[in-house]
């Protein structure tokens, strides 16, 4: 990025934005002295755009580092977490960057978020494709982040499940009666309105999840609860637009199994319905790689969708039968949970909020895991016949 300052009623430039400090701490360029680059809307003083200036400054000394001594030393992406030979790896400072993510990881050093600098005895990612590994790194960072996703879960959800336990109606509920008037609401049973409520707290917490489990994952400095909460609604649109995409083209490519379904006849039926399994298959194997895409490269919609499918590709069977073990497990849980409310004084607040709690602790755990897998699939890619 060039820099161009101003000097004796004149424009001066164009420099780096690393010369531009050595300027300023010359005395050539003083705080009040008049500044523009492509970051700037205008001319702006150094004092106003000076955090802008030294976020570029960072950047520029991001350069390939030639192979030096053993070929076979290994590094660690600070961005991905992936493990790669030095030699293959871009250098900046004591941080080692996978060239696939230098763009991306210079907005991030933009925007002012920490690395970790990685350790001589900093245990290295093992990405074998393993279940059991994928398994116990999956744990193991959702036990770290416990605290953190605790709160955030008690924060998000809490105050919506004590609204819908204030509102539940009694068994003579009919649409005249029942309901909560709050806040100048008429809120009733379960009405759209708690529905938007309900699919917008569900993608905040997804977004929570997913985003804490990858700055995890890149060994970034421990997340705190503000930057976890602004990590899920920072995400919120994102993880929308590419699950309202998914789910459009879900839906056009449902529509010849429908069709196969609805003539009637066995043959037809038997194979719309077959159709139909392969096609909610597609969508269980790659729709939350997509969510884990968006949050991790800042980009969804047709990007995230169309990394989905390329580090699925050619792993289809085996990453759905993970998921079915991992996300069965899961949604057992949710679903079983309810049989709790058959035993005795369980119909009250405490054991609701609690339940509530339960299962949103759960499927946090479920989205850890597919960032931990999307990491495992990204690390193995399936080479492209020519």
């Amino acid at each position: 990025m060039e820099w161009h300052y101003e000097s004796n009623r004149r424009s001066e430039g164009p420099v780096s934005a690393t010369k531009l400090r050595e300027l300023w701490q010359d005395g050539v360029i003083r705080d009040d002295t008049l500044i523009w680059g492509d970051a700037l809307e205008g001319w702006t003083t150094y004092r106003e755009c000076e955090d802008v200036i030294e976020r570029s400054a960072l950047t520029e000394n991001l350069e390939f580092v030639p192979m030096q001594g053993d070929a076979d030393s290994m590094a660690v992406c600070a961005w991905s977490g992936k493990s790669l030979p030095e030699a293959e790896m871009l250098r900046y400072g004591d941080l080692w960057v996978a060239p696939e993510y230098k763009d991306v990881f210079i907005q991030s050093l933009q925007e002012g978020q920490p690395f970790a600098t990685q350790t001589d005895d900093q245990e290295e990612r093992v990405t074998d494709l393993n279940l059991a590994t994928i398994l116990t790194q999956s744990f193991s960072m959702w036990k770290t982040n416990f605290p953190v996703i605790l709160v955030t879960t008690l924060i998000v959800w809490w105050p919506f499940d004590l609204l819908q336990y204030l509102r539940t109606p009694s068994a003579s509920f009919s649409e005249s009666e029942g309901g909560l008037e709050l806040f100048g609401i008429e809120w009733g049973y379960y009405d759209r309105t708690t529905q938007l409520l309900q699919n917008f707290l569900t993608i905040v917490s997804t977004g929570v999840a997913t985003f804490v489990a990858h700055q995890t994952w890149r060994r970034k400095p421990a997340t705190s609860l503000v930057a976890a909460l602004h990590g899920g609604l920072k995400n919120w649109l994102r993880i929308l637009g590419t699950d309202f995409l998914f789910g459009f083209f879900l839906v056009l490519l449902a529509i010849p199994g429908v069709l196969l379904v609805v003539t009637g006849h066995w043959v037809t039926t038997t194979i719309g319905i077959a159709y139909l399994i392969t096609a909610l298959g597609i969508f269980s194997v790659r729709h939350g790689f997509s969510t884990s895409v968006a949050v991790s490269e800042s980009c969804g919609g047709s990007f995230a969708l169309e990394k989905s499918r390329q580090i699925t590709r050619g792993r289809f069977w085996r990453v759905l039968l993970y998921q079915g073990i991992v996300l069965g497990g899961v949604y057992g849980f949710v679903f079983g949970s309810d049989f709790i409310f058959l035993l005795p004084y369980t119909d009250n607040l405490v054991v609701t909020l609690i339940q509530s709690v339960a299962i949103n602790l759960v499927l946090t755990f479920g989205w850890v895991e597919i960032c931990v897998l999307h990491r495992h699939l990204e690390a193995n890619p399936v080479p492209v016949p020519p």
